[in-house]
């Protein structure tokens, strides 16, 4: 069973910062230097000033985020909530011209090992963004940001939940008009049964947050040879996938080639695995002519190399070794598409990006850039591999849109009243 809990939010005290707008954030690995600098501009107290901290008055970035959130608390700024409850989450958005919502909860997940099939990951990780997390975590012993988790049900309890309430937050965040973030609490006994019940026989697949998640398992590990209990939670955000508008978009490659490197002799290469199809130097709708390929189960890229170099490559038919990859896009990207027919020793760096117009753009900046742009797995291929046990290579995924940042958070502590160091 999935092991979870209500909790008493940290929240921003609206008396104090009546504003939301402001102070909420992006996930902290989505905010790049010129993000951050206008989140922390626009007020003194985004989330941005603890979820990536600086050094500041000879303390190094963790202390001093401890220091800003114990005096975020004084203040009030920052409150508990009154009670324990599961808070409601709507996603407002607007996705390829469409408007469309999802729908989830907030509470407590026990954080469980991978092997006990409770809790499934979909991807690999790297060690320098766990630690970066684990030592905001020993210094702060809160969860800022969200675990996003999906799971599987065919009702619709948090829906039925927030009909005809009036949610406690409505906000507009001011880095993306294209977003709005509704909250309710429930705190009575009934719908916190009803929602327990709901998730006890459930599997949740981690859709974002996997180095949050491997950071608080560290973190738990330490804490238990304390013989501490508050770190053995998580604050999660929990969304049935059966809802139909949650998308996975692709994460593209930016290759940064070695100087040696030429592109028209990796073409001839990139032949002998691939049908190559020059699309011109149009600006086409690369997206759906990507969206095409898939819908006839082509396994297919885009190469963009300057504006006038634009090819659509298909996977030629009887290559070995594609049903191993499970026939996923991102697989073949990498074992035969870069590992290949390019070749690592050709490559100086790779760089990912969700945005098509950012490839474009730094490749019409340089001929060393070579943008590779695919298409994403479906959420059903997403699930089946996680349940098999089996991992993606990292940035794999882009589940959209992603939840804020700061509209509740969980101090470690607050679970028995206890401090942790």
């Amino acid at each position: 069973m999935v092991d979870i809990l209500p909790l008493k939010g940290l929240l921003y005290n609206q008396k104090k910062v009546e504003d939301l707008s402001k102070v909420i954030s992006p996930p902290y690995d989505l905010i790049g230097p010129a993000l951050e600098k206008k989140l922390k501009s626009v007020s003194p107290y985004n989330i941005a000033n603890l979820i990536l901290p600086q050094e500041s008055g000879g303390m190094d970035k963790y202390r001093n985020a401890s220091k800003i959130l114990k005096t975020w608390i004084q203040d009030r700024i920052l409150v508990l909530d009154s009670q324990p409850c599961f808070y409601l989450l709507e996603v407002l958005f607007k996705d390829r011209g469409s408007y469309k919502s999802i729908k989830g909860f907030i509470g407590l997940n026990k954080i469980e090992e991978y092997g006990k099939g409770k809790v499934l990951r979909h991807e690999n990780t790297l060690p320098k963004p766990k630690q970066d997390r684990l030592s905001l975590l020993q210094h702060t012993q809160t969860n800022f940001g969200l675990i996003y988790t999906i799971y599987r049900d065919n009702t619709d309890l948090v829906a039925k939940l927030t009909e005809e309430q009036k949610p406690v937050v409505e906000v507009q965040p001011f880095y993306d008009p294209n977003l709005m973030f509704r909250v309710w609490r429930v705190s009575e006994e009934e719908p916190m049964a009803c929602i327990s019940n709901l998730m006890a026989p459930k599997t949740i697949l981690i859709a974002d947050g996997h180095h949050r998640y491997e950071t608080s398992r560290i973190y738990r590990q330490k804490m238990k040879q304390q013989g501490i209990t508050a770190a053995d939670y998580i604050l999660t955000l929990f969304v049935n996938s059966n809802q139909k508008d949650i998308s996975i978009h692709p994460t593209h490659r930016l290759l940064k080639l070695k100087e040696n490197a030429d592109f028209h002799d990796l073409l001839k290469k990139i032949e002998m695995y691939f049908a190559i199809e020059k699309i011109g130097d149009q600006q086409s709708d690369l997206a759906a002519v990507l969206e095409k390929e898939a819908e006839k189960n082509q396994k297919s890229f885009v190469l963009y190399f300057e504006k006038k170099q634009v090819y659509l490559i298909r996977l030629k038919q009887g290559l070995t070794q594609v049903d191993q990859w499970n026939g996923l896009d991102v697989n073949i990207l990498h074992h035969i598409l870069i590992g290949k027919a390019i070749g690592q020793s050709n490559i100086e760096d790779i760089s990912f990006t969700h945005e098509m117009d950012g490839v474009m753009k730094k490749t019409n900046q340089s001929r060393r850039h070579l943008g590779i742009l695919l298409n994403a797995p479906g959420i059903n291929q997403v699930e089946k591999l996680s349940e098999q046990g089996q991992l993606m290579p990292q940035k794999s995924t882009y589940f959209y849109p992603k939840p804020c940042t700061g509209l509740v958070m969980y101090q470690l502590d607050s679970f028995r009243g206890k401090r942790l160091l």
